[in-house]
């Protein structure tokens, strides 16, 4: 069965007078089996990583940390291939500048590389510097706590929540990021 759009409009002259007679034009509409009985034009991209964008907030951000928490996590190891651009922007229903945004900021982070003929695919993470690591200790961890006092939380609850968050991350050894062979920790 053949979909088609039915649309009126043309309107023909028949003979001498000024009748007019609307007519339906059958435009085909092309489906996914129109090629061969082989799906086509739809394309169902399964993400290897969870992702469920929130109004509101920057998509680009949003899927730069959910691919990188993905990578760090273990869900993604190093070897793994990296959706494309593309694949990214349809599965996201996001722009494909953004997309692209996001696969160049990962690349620049070293956690992805691109390989000639296979495509963009996830790398063992470079290891931090001790200043870039004391920075982020330093100005994450104050954010966090000025929040959690923000918010009346006690230190031990902080402490509970961040070993508790760590914990269903990567479980109770401390994550691996060169040559990690787990997957689907969460």
């Amino acid at each position: 069965a053949r979909a088609v759009a039915r649309t009126p409009g043309l309107l023909a002259r028949q003979g001498t007078g000024a009748h007019t007679q609307a007519t339906t034009i059958e435009i085909p509409i092309p489906t996914p089996l129109d090629r061969d009985g082989v799906l086509g034009d739809i394309v169902h991209t399964m993400l290897p990583f969870d992702i469920s964008l929130r109004s509101g907030e920057s998509p680009y951000r949003q899927v730069v940390y959910a691919a990188t928490k993905a990578i760090l996590g273990g869900v993604m190891v190093p070897g793994d291939v990296f959706p494309s651009v593309r694949e990214l922007s349809q599965a996201l229903k996001i722009n494909p500048n953004t997309a692209q945004k996001v696969v160049a900021e990962l690349i620049r982070d070293g956690l992805l590389v691109v390989h000639t003929g296979i495509g963009t695919v996830v790398t063992a993470p470079p290891d931090a510097s001790v200043a870039a690591r004391d920075a982020l200790l330093r100005d994450g961890v104050e954010a966090l706590v000025v929040e959690a006092c923000r918010l009346g939380a006690t230190r031990d609850q902080l402490l509970a929540a961040v070993d508790e968050r760590w914990t269903s991350l990567f479980g109770r050894a401390e994550p691996s990021t060169k040559n990690s062979t787990r997957r689907g920790r969460r």
